[in-house]
């Protein structure tokens, strides 16, 4: 084995084991705010492992025809039983599927929001643009609207001369005055 493949074989156990536990958990009856709260978090650390909802979906399938198998061996040929069994086990898939796509939707939001909030940035920049052809005008604008954008508190915007050999700062915020004096000419 190459290294880099164990520690994937390492992860993948890993995510079985926390998988298996899970499951275990489900079975407990204990679905109050605070399982509500962890699977959330569970959900958004696979969603940002990358795990596709389908792996989801996946695992629930899994689980769900190993669990009804195991219950109709434990129900018998009690017909009524099982079917109690099984319908309080959908209830409770269906209500951790519920709560693992939530996750992505929101993550998703959040994302398109974070787009909507940039594009909106780099159309006001283009308005102003368009409404001011001074230059330090717009570098000011869109300096500020970058730091807003990435929630920076400093940052500092520099152009490069026609010579390509130094390059000046336009613009800056958050920085004291002295660094942006030593820093106001760099030479290549």
């Amino acid at each position: 084995r190459r290294p880099g493949r164990r520690g994937s074989f390492g992860r993948l156990r890993h995510l079985r084991e926390v998988q298996r536990r899970y499951f275990l958990e489900l079975l407990e009856g204990r679905y109050d705010a605070d399982y509500a709260e962890r699977r959330l978090r569970v959900g958004q650390a696979h969603e940002h492992a990358g795990l596709a909802p389908k792996w989801y979906l996946g695992a629930y399938n899994r689980y769900f025809r190993l669990a009804v198998r195991r219950i109709a061996e434990a129900c018998g040929s009690d017909g009524a039983r099982q079917l109690r069994a099984v319908e309080a086990l959908s209830k409770i898939l269906f209500l951790d599927i519920g709560l693992a796509l939530d996750t992505y939707i929101a993550r998703s939001q959040h994302d398109l929001q974070r787009r909507a909030d940039e594009l909106a940035a780099l159309h006001h920049l283009a308005a102003t643009a368009n409404a001011s052809l001074d230059l330090l005008t717009v570098l000011n604008l869109g300096l500020d609207r970058t730091l807003a954008a990435m929630k920076a508190g400093l940052g500092m915007l520099f152009l490069v001369d026609e010579s390509g050999r130094e390059i000046i700062l336009k613009a800056h915020r958050g920085v004291s005055p002295e660094f942006a004096a030593a820093s106001a000419r760099i030479t290549s």
